[in-house]
This record gives structure tokens, C-alpha cells and sequence, in this order.
């Protein structure tokens, strides 16, 4: 009865650490940093999907800032490095050396 009382205690407490630890634990959209545009001749495009071929969806002109970037949102597709941004209310996708943080 001792042990089992004891595995019932243990599994209780294990259980409410792990809610407590998954409530405090930040999501992917909690790490955002501002950026702005590096590199480009004119613009840059933000596409609907982290790949060339993909609808886009908006261009940020070469000067353009104030643009939140998610780093924990990064997709490699053909060796470039594609990063999740907002800009201007329009979430998207853009090549992320093409960014550089800081405003």
C-alpha cells in the first residue's frame, strides 16, 4: 500500500511539472527580432512558401525596415535559408540573407 501511495505521489507531481513547464515554455512566434532589407538592387519579395517557385505575396522595397522576423521559423530548401517575416501586415516567407537585424 506504502509503494503504491508512493507511485501515485510521484506520477501526481510529475504531472503537474510538466503542465506548469509546457505553460512557461515560449512558442516559436514568441522570438521575434526587427529587421531590415540588405543586398538588393530594388526589392525583395515575400513569398507564401520558403521556396522561388511560390506565389509572392508582396515586395519590400531595398530600403525597407521595421520588418519582424521569426529566426525560430527557418526553412532550408535548396541550400538557401528562408526565414517566416511580417511586414506591413503580410506574413510570408524571404531569403534570410537578405536581412539584417536591427532597424
Amino acid at each position: 500500500m506504502k509503494q503504491l501511495r508512493y507511485l501515485m505521489t510521484r506520477s501526481l507531481a510529475a504531472l503537474a511539472l510538466a503542465a506548469v513547464s509546457a505553460e512557461a515554455s515560449p512558442k516559436a512566434d514568441d522570438y521575434a527580432d526587427v529587421y531590415h532589407v540588405v543586398g538588393v538592387p530594388n526589392y525583395l519579395e515575400v513569398d507564401r512558401n520558403p521556396n522561388e517557385r511560390s506565389q509572392i505575396l508582396t515586395r519590400i522595397p531595398r530600403d525597407g525596415k521595421d520588418i519582424t522576423g521569426y529566426p525560430g521559423e527557418t526553412k532550408v530548401v535548396n541550400r538557401e535559408i528562408w526565414m517566416r517575416i511580417e511586414w506591413q501586415g503580410v506574413t510570408g516567407y524571404v531569403k534570410k540573407r537578405y536581412l539584417k537585424e536591427g532597424e
